[in-house]
């Protein structure tokens, strides 16, 4: 006997709100979606997004007690840009280091053990729980 396979097929919807966001960070460029940085970045960069930014992009090392967050997709200057508002708004000083990508010139921000306990006090409230320990806690 030949049991007939089963197949599921999943779909959403899509939300103007979500739409009107992509638009905020992508463009077209080349007939390829390019990441890049809004103009509006300061007023998008509070401590709720960075700790969501952080969640999704940071990493923790144990064995130097710093936080990488990965820049990969933006160009030095607009990590640069990222880094002046952490230290501009938050007091929270940054470096911007190669990645380490072989054959690519692609940065991270890396931000030092001096300044771990004030990202840890400006973001883990708004971090999910089970992501704090991209931040070291």
């Amino acid at each position: 006997m030949v049991l007939p396979q089963l197949s599921y097929k999943f779909s959403t919807f899509t939300l103007p709100y979500f739409t009107s966001l992509f638009n905020q960070w992508y463009k077209v460029v080349d007939g390829k979606r390019i990441k890049f940085i809004p103009p509006n970045i300061g007023d998008l960069l509070t401590p709720c997004a960075i700790a969501f930014w952080f969640a999704g992009d940071g990493t923790f090392s144990k064995r130097y007690s710093v936080i990488q967050v990965a820049t990969n997709s933006f160009s030095p200057e607009e990590i640069d840009l990222l880094r002046s508002l952490l230290l501009e708004r938050h007091d929270i000083d940054s470096s911007r280091v190669l990645s380490g990508n072989k054959g690519r010139d692609q940065y991270i921000i890396r931000i030092p053990k001096r300044e771990l306990a004030k990202v840890q006090d400006l973001i883990q409230y708004h971090m999910p729980a089970t992501t704090q320990y991209r931040i070291g806690l």
